[in-house]
């Protein structure tokens, strides 16, 4: 079953905005000036400024305003104004300004915001929405006694040649970088936390929840622990730590785009090649519109390799096979993407299978 949005493409979001208008904004009798009518034609206007899901919010508290609440958002502004001097709501718990997209980090009722997407100000707005690590499923995994994912990548050859990732600087978005015999500390260069309110740089970063030390053991482990076994594949890289994700497995979007900041302001001081970021969130707009997106956009005009994961929603209880389902930074056509495979723990690729937990293609389609 082939499952797409279409709430990103040109031609359907006139269809999603009419469907929303339908079911939060009651039908009207003819006449003019009446509140309900006026607000349709409100949020007609702001259509192209909103991301769909934000934009079923406003609907639903513009209609009903006793469930009006602050919501976390970012907005990004149009190119002539200046991010640092222009106040936007309420300030959020974590650092505002987010320079990679113009755009600052607020919190806003919800009757404010159809106001503000009104406003002159405003290029685009979006909830500031979780993300999530990506990672494998118990069942899926291949445990056997001997690894062979170094040889079905070709990473042996490389290493055999020479290239062990001496000289390569990768930015780690994710967990964290905890201690393990794999990882030495002198492959870190430098560790920032950004899942506290405001970015904190330290020696190290604690990572609770476990997955950025086995994507940096994936990555550049030494194989020390099992003597060689599961050596990573370019095991002499060296790693800047972006914490970005906390012990619950999830984070916010605007903590990866302080990271993204972060990266492009000190990427010459730490000769960085490669972002990896081994999360995402589902999508609800084409990549055109997604900050997150943009975000990364901005990485690649710096000559940054990114490096993203198509996601964990290849399956739910109710569909065994999801077809396109690749979560956002991943749809980015400029990121390479990557899913998970099962190799049987065999070398040949005849009898490798995509996990049925990942995220397939086709990508939601351009706007």
């Amino acid at each position: 079953m082939r499952r797409l949005n279409c709430a990103s493409t040109s031609w359907c979001r006139p269809l999603f905005l009419s469907l929303i208008l339908a079911f939060f904004v009651p039908s009207l009798p003819a006449g003019s000036g009446h509140p309900q009518r006026d607000l349709r034609s409100r949020l007609l206007g702001i259509q192209t400024k909103v991301s769909p899901d934000l934009l079923e919010e406003i609907a639903f508290l513009q209609s009903h305003p006793e469930y009006d609440h602050r919501i976390q958002i970012i907005v990004r502004l149009k190119e002539q104004f200046d991010v640092s001097s222009i106040q936007v709501g309420e300030s959020s718990t974590r650092q505002s300004i987010l320079n990679s997209i113009n755009g600052v980090v607020a919190r806003m009722r919800g009757r404010q915001l159809l106001e503000l997407a009104e406003s002159g100000l405003i290029d685009y707005i979006a909830f500031d929405s979780p993300v999530y690590s990506t990672h494998g499923e118990s069942g899926e995994e291949d445990f056997t006694l001997s690894n062979v994912n170094l040889q079905t990548t070709g990473a042996d050859r490389a290493f055999d040649l020479g290239s062990d990732g001496n000289g390569v600087v990768v930015a780690l978005f994710d967990s964290g970088i905890g201690r393990h015999p794999d990882l030495g500390r002198k492959q870190v260069l430098a560790a920032v936390d950004f899942t506290a309110d405001r970015p904190r740089i330290s020696k190290e970063n604690a990572d609770d929840f476990g997955h950025g030390t086995a994507m940096a053991g994936i990555i550049g482990g030494s194989g020390k622990a099992s003597k060689g076994l599961y050596r990573g594949l370019a095991s002499k890289v060296k790693f800047i730590d972006l914490k970005v994700i906390g012990e619950d497995g999830s984070g916010n979007i605007s903590s990866v785009i302080q990271a993204v900041d972060w990266v492009i302001r000190y990427r010459r001081l730490f000769d960085i090649d490669i972002a990896n970021l081994s999360l995402g969130k589902p999508p609800t707009d084409s990549y055109r519109n997604d900050l997150l997106c943009q975000a990364i956009t901005k990485l690649l005009d710096n000559r940054i390799i990114t490096v993203a994961s198509g996601g964990n929603l290849g399956r739910t209880e109710g569909y065994p096979e999801i077809w396109g389902a690749i979560t956002s930074p991943g749809i980015h056509p400029g990121v390479i993407t990557a899913a998970a495979i099962n190799t049987n723990g065999t070398l040949t690729h005849r009898d490798d299978r995509a996990t049925l937990f990942a995220s397939r293609g086709p990508t939601y389609l351009l706007s």
